[in-house]
C-alpha cells in the first residue's frame, strides 16, 4: 500500500474495525506528518456503531498529534448512512468511495489485468462457485451441494488453509484457476483470475464475505462486482437485503427467475443456505427458458456497472480538485492488491499467532515476536 504521496501522508487502517483500543491507540501514534494526512477504511464494512469508540479515539489522537495537517478520511460507501457520525470527529473532510466496485473497474476495465468475458452462453452446462477463504456458510453451503449431488455441474475452488480440520472436505478442495494460494493467503482480492471460469459458467453462486441474516450491513465486495462485469447471472449467498441495495444501485438481480425469490431476505440460517441450492438446481434445468430477458439483464448490469465505476471517477477527481491535492486517483484510492503487493503483511497475517497485536511494521512489533518471526517462521528482508 502507498505510505507516501508528495506533501501527502497514506495510511490504510480499516483494521480498526476490529482492533481493541491499546491496538488502535498504538497505530494512532504514529501518524506524524505536516500537510496533508488521508486515512483509508476502505477494505471493511462492520456497522460504524460496533467501532465508533476506535475511530473516534484514533481520530481524537491524530488530530492532537497533527494540529496544523489537513486530515481527509476515504472511507467505503457502505458508511455513507453514518456520514454524519463520520464527521463528527475533528476531519477537514471525507470522501466516500464504492470501493470494490471501482477497484474492479480499474483493475479489470483500466488496466486490464484480467480479460472480461464479452458474453453470455446459455448453453454452458456448468455454474460457478468461487468459495475464497472457508468461512462456515460456505463450507455449509458446499456440503448441501455435495448431498443434493449438484456439484458435480459446479466449477468451484474451496482452499481449506493450512490450519483446516474438517477432515471430511479435504478431498474437496479445489484451486481452478491456479492462484498461488500460498502467497496470498489469508487474503486474494480476486484480480487476476483465469476469465474461463467466468466464460464456461452458466451462472454463478456469489459466496460473499458475510452471510449476515438482518440487514443491518449488507456488504459488497469484489466478488459481486466480478460476476456482473464478466456477464454472469447470479444466485448470491450474502448479508439478507443486499439484493435489494443492489436493486436500488440500479440493477438486476435475477430473483424473479428463481423459485424461491425472497431467498436473500430469509432470517433463518438452513432455511436461506438451503434456498440458495434449490434455486441453483432450479437454474440448471431451466435457465434456458429465460435466456433472452436474462442475456439482456446481463447487459444492462455490465452496463451500469461502467456507469457506476465513472461516477466514482468523477467524485474522485473532483475531491482532489476541491482540495488541491497533489495526487492521482490512483494514489489516492489505490486499487491493488495488498496481499501480492505487500509481503510483510501478507506473511505477518499467515503466521500471526492469537495473543499478537493486529498487523504493524515489522520494526514496530515487540522484540520477542520479530525474533520469533525471523528465527521461527523464516522472514528475512522481505524473502
Amino acid at each position: 500500500m502507498i505510505e507516501s504521496i508528495s506533501m501527502n501522508y497514506y495510511k490504510n487502517v480499516s483494521q480498526i474495525q476490529f482492533c481493541d483500543l491499546e491496538t488502535v491507540k498504538d497505530l494512532a501514534v504514529n501518524i506524524k506528518h505536516d500537510g496533508n494526512i488521508f486515512i483509508d477504511i476502505t477494505w471493511e464494512g462492520n456497522a460504524f456503531d460496533t467501532w465508533s469508540v476506535n475511530y473516534y479515539l484514533f481520530m481524537y489522537i491524530v488530530r492532537r498529534l497533527n494540529p496544523n495537517s489537513y486530515i481527509y478520511v476515504i472511507a467505503n460507501s457502505t458508511h455513507y448512512p453514518d456520514a454524519e457520525k463520520f464527521e463528527r470527529a475533528d476531519i477537514d473532510d471525507i470522501l466516500f468511495v464504492d470501493y470494490f466496485l471501482y477497484r474492479v473497474y480499474r483493475q479489470i476495465v483500466c488496466k486490464r489485468v484480467s480479460e472480461i468475458s464479452p458474453y453470455w452462453n446459455p448453453q454452458n452446462t456448468k455454474f460457478l462457485m468461487l468459495t475464497g477463504k472457508p468461512r462456515q456458510f460456505r463450507l455449509d453451503l458446499l456440503k448441501k451441494l455435495i448431498d443434493r449431488d449438484l456439484l458435480k455441474h459446479a466449477e468451484y475452488s474451496l482452499h481449506l488453509g493450512p490450519s483446516a480440520e474438517d477432515d471430511t472436505l479435504k478431498s474437496y478442495e479445489r484451486n481452478p484457476d491456479g492462484i498461488d494460494i500460498a502467497r496470498t493467503w489469508p487474503h486474494y482480492g480476486g484480480i487476476p483470475y483465469d476469465v474461463r471460469l467466468y466464460h464456461n459458467a452458466l451462472f454463478q453462486i456469489i459466496t460473499e464475505t458475510k452471510f449476515e441474516l438482518t440487514s443491518d450491513s449488507r456488504w459488497i465486495t469484489e466478488k459481486t462486482w466480478l460476476s456482473i462485469a464478466n456477464r454472469r447471472p447470479f444466485i448470491l449467498a450474502g448479508d439478507t437485503g443486499t439484493l435489494d441495495l443492489l436493486s436500488n444501485l440500479g440493477f438486476h438481480t435475477f430473483r424473479q427467475h428463481l423459485p424461491n425469490y425472497d431467498y436473500n431476505d430469509l432470517n433463518d440460517y438452513e432455511l436461506k443456505l438451503q434456498a440458495i441450492v434449490d434455486n441453483a438446481s432450479y437454474w440448471l434445468e431451466h435457465i434456458n427458458g429465460q435466456a433472452d430477458i436474462i442475456n439482456q439483464e446481463i447487459e444492462d448490469n455490465y452496463n451500469q456497472f461502467i456507469k457506476l465505476a465513472k461516477f466514482n471517477e468523477f467524485k474522485i477527481d473532483r475531491f482532489i480538485a476541491k482540495h488541491d491535492l497533489e495526487c492521482s486517483a490512483e494514489q489516492l484510492v489505490p486499487t491493488g492488491d495488498w496481499s501480492i503487493h505487500d509481503p510483510w503483511r501478507n506473511f505477518y497475517e499467515r503466521v500471526k499467532a492469537d495473543h499478537w497485536p493486529e498487523f504493524m511494521p515489522f520494526d514496530q512489533l515487540p522484540k520477542d515476536i520479530q525474533e520469533e518471526c525471523v528465527e521461527q517462521f523464516g522472514w528475512l528482508n522481505g524473502q
